[in-house]
């Protein structure tokens, strides 16, 4: 029989809900990522790039909040791999705007 007490299946639960929203947070992240990119890409020979800013920041805070609610759910250790894979996609969108700011900075 399983012994699972209550403490240890709303535990689970809560894991199970910030993986979903881990993966939706993701998602959404991705999408802003592509759109950020095509709003790069048709004005970045323009000397004014102020527009780029808005994009960036918010790209970021949703891939932040996707790794927080990854994290989370791994410290709950509800859905190991779907938080692992939501957690790396997370970096790898963080990495790339970071890497798009330091550009756009130094151009």
């Amino acid at each position: 029989m399983n012994n699972i007490s209550d403490n240890q299946l709303q535990e689970s639960r809560e894991g199970m809900g910030s993986v979903v929203v881990s993966i939706l947070l993701m998602i959404i992240a991705f999408i802003l990522t592509l759109f950020t990119l095509l709003i790069f890409f048709r004005n970045h020979t323009s000397p004014n790039t102020i527009g780029i800013w808005i994009p960036i920041g918010i790209t970021s805070a949703a891939s932040l909040a996707g790794l927080f609610f990854g994290r989370n759910a791994l410290r709950t250790g509800a859905a190991r791999g779907l938080s692992l894979l939501s957690m790396t996609v997370c970096v790898v969108l963080l990495l790339l705007e970071a890497g798009l700011a330091v550009y756009m900075l130094m151009k």
